[in-house]
């Protein structure tokens, strides 16, 4: 069975329940570093995060790595756990969550994702938003697209963006770790 994105997510996750805090600061990664028998270096947990740069494919070593970490003998044997057992099966789940059907032209929202983008959006009704402001985000002021619903701790995935009149490739916001902040603005 070819591996997914996803079963690294699974992996992240796990680690971040053993270290017992979510990676948010270059410390976290370098506690989690220390606390690692076979260690994996800071950058590496950063790049692997997301939290520096674009996320990288991670090496069979620093899988291994951080499967050991969570108890298991190898990236192996925990790919074997994880598709035996629930957490990777269907499931229902509860999320904060901006559904469009209940906003109101006008509403402005920030949303926020690791390591450290921020975006000011505004509600323009039929599902579409505009991008109002953007910080250390690919999403530019003035972008529009269509989000029904947008979920803490989940992808923004647009299949879309209307830019300067022209549609743009695809886009996800928050690959690793989700949106992890939605607040009116």
């Amino acid at each position: 069975m070819m591996e997914t994105k996803l079963e690294h997510v699974f992996l992240k996750q796990a680690v971040e329940r053993k270290f017992a805090n979510r990676l948010t600061t270059s410390a976290d990664f370098v506690r989690l570093s220390e606390d690692m028998d076979d260690r994996v270096s800071p950058s590496t947990l950063k790049r692997l995060w997301g939290y520096v740069g674009m996320q990288v494919e991670p090496r069979p070593a620093t899988l291994d790595a951080l499967s050991k970490y969570v108890g298991f003998r190898d990236y192996r044997a925990f790919l074997e756990d994880l598709r035996s057992s629930r957490m990777a099966s269907s499931g229902y789940f509860n999320s904060a969550r901006l559904d469009a059907a209940t906003l109101q032209s006008g509403d402005m929202f920030k949303i926020e994702w690791r390591p450290d983008r921020i975006v000011t959006l505004r509600y323009l009704g039929g599902n579409r938003f505009r991008v109002i402001s953007s910080e250390h985000s690919k999403l530019r002021e003035g972008d529009e697209f269509e989000a029904p619903t947008i979920m803490k701790g989940f992808p923004l995935i647009l299949p879309e963006i209307i830019r300067n009149g022209e549609k743009t490739s695809s886009y996800i916001a928050g690959r690793d770790g989700g949106i992890v902040f939605i607040v009116s603005a």
